[in-house]
């Protein structure tokens, strides 16, 4: 795993677009999936699309993110992203909040393609502690699951405590 930090936090004013588009096509061929995280779509990722073979809307149940949300893949069919290209993420998905999945479905006119349980806890406690959320947490484990999905590889098998075992006694042999 490669990460390059936005150059705006590094002191750069502006990202230039064109310049990304270049770095984007050099690295293709050496990377199997690049993760381009553009956060709202602004000018620059508008610019980008042509360069992107997915997209991940991630939005949270508030009314104002579902609006919002709804606009932005609005603008993507229009710009011809449709179908398996373009999926729809949930954060802080709550089974009390009153929406089916049925019912989200129908409002952006996709499926939603993954769902995350509220995990404001587990986030706040290690923001605190400034570190990653516990490996065996549920975020983390959710978020290996959505990584293993949309990257094409087969799901995780958790082994049970006997086949831990039994592997830990293999690699001290």
């Amino acid at each position: 795993l490669d990460v390059a930090l936005s150059p705006t936090l590094l002191g750069a004013t502006e990202i230039n677009a064109d310049k990304l588009r270049h770095v984007l096509t050099l690295i293709r061929p050496f990377y199997s999936q690049i993760v381009v995280d553009l956060g709202r779509l602004d000018r620059l990722g508008s610019i980008l699309l042509d360069r992107m073979n997915d997209i991940l809307v991630v939005t949270t149940t508030s009314v104002q993110a579902l609006f919002e949300a709804k606009r932005l893949i609005g603008a993507l069919r229009r710009a011809d992203f449709e179908g398996d290209r373009l999926r729809l993420i949930v954060n802080q998905h709550e089974k009390t909040q009153g929406y089916a999945g049925t019912d989200l479905d129908r409002v952006f006119g996709i499926p939603v393609f993954d769902r995350f349980p509220d995990a404001g806890r587990e986030l706040n406690d290690a923001g605190v502690r400034g570190k990653m959320p516990a490996e065996n947490g549920e975020y983390r484990a959710h978020m290996a699951k959505l990584a293993r999905r949309v990257a094409g590889l087969p799901e995780k098998i958790s082994k049970g405590p006997v086949k831990q075992l039994l592997s830990l006694v293999d690699k001290l042999r």
